[in-house]
């Protein structure tokens, strides 16, 4: 899935690629990177509800008194692709005011275009649906309609009780079902990590209190019932974007005592990471705080540091709610943390990219552009030579499912004044280049202060 786009805040064009599974985006500062994060975040979180789709061909039977009714979703995706296409885009356009928290006239000149590609083809055998449904058919009868969808298979399967030969009455419910199935395959669940997270995770209560009263009180001042007050204040009270408020709600409402007990494929990486980064782990009162325990003492977020509360809802996203085939935006993941630590976060990015985690990520960190290097170089060899490779991985440190494949990742530059631009990236890596251009300077200026002066 490729998604253009034109006229975007200070992005003069863009075009991103999707479908990778590790997209790297980096440049100046106020060149659009939080603006694409965003756009980005709200495609994903968007929920689309494409009407009046083709349906493919059909293969039924009978067996007894059920009719079991079987439908290829890659078949009727490719019928049905460009009308998604329209849709999509045209429901993310109306959206954006909305998503951005500003007014209409910021994107009256936004031009957007998705284009889907041959990954549906891939991504479709990832989903698994086995569910029981009611519908009424034109006779105003209740129909009992099965529906499964195996893993690795593109065909689903409607079994409908006590049915005629007559297909009609079915053709609006399959639509729907297959549109539903349609936008899961593309847009899997999302997760945003923004940079304001230290400040959301020690002021999300504070916030989140405020708007409460202030709209409880209004409610009281709104006598007349036309509710034109509220109308008027709700669209005005909500100041920040989509995936700030969400992050909000993220830690006051999603985190939960209970759900600490539930375990992910993750958990156990995870509690690596905060042994090696954080000195201690991360935890949820009965009250639904965050906690972090380190040396034998609990503190409160308000004493936590900075490192912590930078990595506090990452890493329980990760342990307790995270799948394979979740996509998760990190803008600045370096934020509070030494060089050593950026290091270890980005080897466990790369860790959860090669276990089913699609990321996205933000980054003005030389650092961390330098080990995605690495770690693509070492795969690189290891590819060639695995068992002299072998001995570097162990005394480096680094392990198998650290490596990746330079294939599976984009890396775009954003520019002030300028289009973004698709950096080369191949089995040696890629290079950034207003990055370089200032490492470069500083060597240059060091070296001429050290032979001249001293």
């Amino acid at each position: 899935m490729k998604l253009t786009v034109k006229k975007f805040g200070p992005i003069k064009e863009a075009v991103i690629n999707l479908d990778k599974d590790l997209i790297i985006i980096s440049g100046q500062n106020n060149t659009g990177k939080t603006f694409i994060t965003t756009l980005i975040y709200s495609l994903y979180k968007n929920r689309y509800n494409v009407l009046f789709t083709k349906l493919p061909e059909i293969d039924r039977a009978f067996e007894e008194n059920q009719l079991i009714v079987e439908v290829d979703v890659i078949d009727y995706f490719e019928l049905n692709k460009d009308k998604f296409s329209k849709e999509i885009t045209s429901a993310l356009l109306q959206r954006l005011p909305e998503n951005f928290s500003v007014d209409e006239s910021e994107f009256k000149e936004t031009q957007i275009e998705i284009n889907f590609n041959k990954t549906f083809k891939k991504l479709a055998k990832k989903i698994a649906l086995n569910e029981t449904r009611l519908y009424q058919n034109d006779d105003k009868v209740d129909v009992q309609i099965e529906i499964r969808k195996e893993l690795g298979s593109s065909l689903v399967v409607f079994y409908i009780e006590q049915a005629d030969e007559n297909l009609d009455f079915l053709d609006d419910f399959m639509r729907g079902i297959l549109s539903d199935i349609s936008c899961k395959t593309l847009f899997n669940n999302v997760f945003f990590v923004p940079a304001e997270r230290q400040g959301i995770n020690l002021f999300s209560k504070e916030l989140t209190t405020l708007r409460r009263r202030a709209f409880d009180d209004l409610l009281k001042l709104d006598n007349d019932g036309s509710m034109k007050l509220i109308t008027s204040i709700r669209k005005n009270v909500n100041r920040y974007s989509i995936p700030i408020i969400d992050n909000i709600n993220f830690i006051e409402e999603e985190i939960d005592f209970v759900l600490t007990k539930k375990k992910t494929f993750f958990t156990e990486a995870v509690k690596k990471i905060e042994k090696d980064v954080l000195d201690g782990h991360i935890s949820i009162s009965q009250e639904g705080d965050l906690k972090f325990s380190t040396n034998g003492v609990e503190i409160g977020i308000n004493s936590m540091s900075s490192t912590v509360k930078s990595l506090a809802s990452f890493t329980y996203y990760l342990k307790h709610i995270a799948q394979p085939n979740d996509f998760i935006i990190i803008d600045e993941p370096e934020l509070n943390l030494h060089p050593d630590n950026q290091l270890k976060v980005i080897r466990f990015i790369a860790y959860l990219v090669n276990n089913g985690i699609k990321i996205l990520l933000s980054t003005h960190s030389e650092y961390m552009i330098r080990e995605l290097n690495n770690l693509i170089l070492l795969n690189t060899a290891f590819q060639k030579t695995p068992e002299e490779i072998k001995h570097r991985l162990k005394k480096y440190r680094y392990t198998q499912n650290e490596l990746l494949n330079y294939k599976d990742l984009a890396v775009y530059l954003f520019q002030k004044k300028k289009n973004v631009k698709s950096q080369k990236i191949d089995e040696t890596g890629f290079e950034i280049e207003t990055i370089d251009k200032v490492v470069d300077q500083i060597n240059s200026v060091s070296n001429d202060i050290y032979f001249n002066l001293f």
